[in-house]
């Protein structure tokens, strides 16, 4: 499974799982955090991630202010722009693909973990995290 592989994967079922929370799980605490501040580091690492590998400058990136709503939205246009950047790079980034699937995946699962969801992993993932 190549990174690439690895992030649609994780993108899909992350979309899938953050499209059932409600704002009353916000507060939940994860391995990581609140539910709301995973939520905030799954956004702050797909942009980051995608502003690298574009070029840009990923200083100035910051998740939704949210107020009464899941920001699933907003954290699908992170994703798609993660995968979209992630297509164009060469192989020169093959590491940080890594690293950044590596990061989600364990948001991810510390998300789930939180909220009673399902999740597994592709034995790619496991075997680097």
């Amino acid at each position: 499974m190549t990174p690439i592989d690895e992030l649609r994967w994780i993108v899909t079922e992350s979309n899938r799982m953050v499209a059932t929370l409600w704002i009353g799980q916000f507060d939940i605490p994860t391995t990581r955090g609140t539910v709301h501040e995973v939520l905030d580091a799954m956004f702050i690492t797909a942009a980051t991630t995608a502003a690298m590998l574009d070029g840009r400058p990923a200083d100035a990136i910051t998740p939704p202010f949210v107020y009464g709503w899941v920001p699933a939205s907003e954290l699908s246009a992170a994703f798609a722009s993660l995968l979209a950047a992630a297509a164009r790079a060469d192989e020169s980034a093959e590491r940080l693909l890594q690293i950044t699937a590596i990061e989600l995946h364990g948001q991810a699962a510390a998300l789930a973990t939180a909220v009673n969801a399902p999740w597994t992993s592709p034995d790619a993932l496991v075997r680097a995290g």
